[in-house]
């Protein structure tokens, strides 16, 4: 067996493209995020800036709330392009805070993307 075939490291650091599906029926929309995945150095990273903070902060309890925004910021800190996301009829130019406000405001696009991220299987394709 040869390891590199699943190394996960580079294969989430590269990213895959996910396309966003209709949350009641499940069809395609249409509308695409890259995302680099939980192995990926942006996702350790995000993750070591929230410990980092929450140590800094001396912070000895948190909120649901806090949490919910430490996990939008590590999505978004994966979150590298993305294509034919609109709102309105009109596009939303990429950024990071583009991509927070979506995260935020529409929770299945959130729980889409955190379950993409998450699956291996997506950046092992041959």
């Amino acid at each position: 067996m040869d390891l590199k075939k699943y190394d996960t490291i580079t294969a989430c650091d590269s990213g895959a493209e996910m396309e966003l599906k209709d949350p009641i029926t499940g069809d395609g929309l249409d509308a695409f995020i890259t995302l680099a995945g939980v192995d990926s150095a942006a996702f350790r990273k995000a993750q070591d800036d929230c410990a980092s903070a929450r140590i800094r902060n001396q912070v000895n309890t948190i909120s649901i709330k806090d949490i919910r925004k430490e996990n939008i910021y590590s999505l978004a800190s994966c979150t590298l392009a993305w294509r034919g996301i609109e709102e309105g009829g009109t596009p939303i130019p990429f950024s990071k805070q583009a991509v927070i406000d979506l995260y935020t405001r529409y929770p299945w696009v959130f729980e889409q993307v955190n379950a993409f991220i998450g699956n291996r299987a997506n950046y092992l394709r041959d």
